[in-house]
């Protein structure tokens, strides 16, 4: 169990930082160790991250098995406002902005917000916000992205956020541009 849970966060560590490549293998390895032990909470965090990590690089079809197996996982135990279920609805919005299905990516991000309470996790809670503006800006609502940019931009000014967040939310502010 403490092994995918080291296995997990260290995963997580390297996509946040950028290294999606090298948090794909950690992670996978991960998920090998929760399938040996069955702890599902950790299960269902570490196949939303894995699906993050399919997402950006582009491989919407295993980024949305992914996903979809850890929100299945949760919806089955009644987590679906956990925050560890968070990265799952994160990847099924981008797999479905991706798609152009604006609507159903708006529909993820409520879910994913709506598991992100205290909003204390501020790595996928800045992810799910960074993405809630690109789906603004492709379905043409241009006033609340550039609200929404301008509130995220005054929350991450306090931190630094890492490598992969930073490019999101430039990628955001120039499709809005």
């Amino acid at each position: 169990e403490y092994t995918a849970m080291a296995l997990s966060n260290q995963g997580m560590g390297l996509l946040w930082a950028g290294d999606e490549r090298e948090a794909g293998a950690s992670l996978s390895q991960a998920l090998a160790a929760v399938d040996a032990t069955g702890v599902e909470l950790t299960r269902i965090n570490v196949l939303g991250h894995i699906g993050l990590c399919a997402a950006s690089a582009g491989r919407l079809r295993e980024a949305q098995d992914h996903g979809a197996a850890a929100v299945s996982l949760a919806h089955t135990r009644g987590w679906n406002t956990l925050e560890q279920v968070s990265t799952a609805y994160l990847t099924l919005a981008l797999v479905n902005m991706h798609r152009g299905n604006a609507l159903e990516a708006e529909r993820m991000l409520q879910l994913g917000l709506a598991a992100q309470p205290t909003r204390a996790d501020r790595l996928p809670l800045t992810a799910l916000l960074a993405t809630r503006i690109r789906v603004l800006t492709m379905r043409q609502r241009l006033a609340p992205a550039r609200h929404a940019l301008d509130d995220l931009k005054h929350s991450v000014a306090a931190w630094r956020p890492p490598d992969l967040l930073g490019r999101w939310l430039g990628v955001a502010e120039a499709e809005l541009a």
